[in-house]
């Protein structure tokens, strides 16, 4: 929940995938929140340095992290989600959605 609302939202979703896929400053918010971008880029930073944002679990919070938490966010589920994604293997899948799935208020 990058804008401090009670659940997770689409803005959200595209600001965390504009910081995974490497946009910093006002491009990150551009569009979607009027809100401090330090106090955004530092929570966001702060779930890349506990490997939080590594929900496909390879060891590095990248782009195609984050476009599988938009994506999730968006309401998006099984080959929706994986949507041009190596990841086939159900339990894979699975992990990948929980490890999303506790990102979020409430998990």
């Amino acid at each position: 929940d990058t804008d401090t609302e009670a659940a997770a939202n689409a803005r959200d979703g595209i600001i965390t995938a504009r910081y995974l896929l490497g946009v910093r400053g006002a491009s990150l918010l551009h569009g979607q929140s009027a809100g401090n971008v330090a106090a955004h880029e530092s929570a966001l930073k702060d779930g890349v340095d506990s490997t939080a944002l590594d929900v496909d679990g390879d060891g590095d919070a990248d782009g195609d992290d984050g476009i599988l938490i938009a994506r999730h966010i968006f309401g998006l589920r099984g080959d929706e989600l994986f949507a041009g994604f190596s990841i086939t293997d159900e339990a894979e899948r699975a992990k990948v959605e929980a490890n999303i799935t506790r990102l979020l208020p409430g998990g």
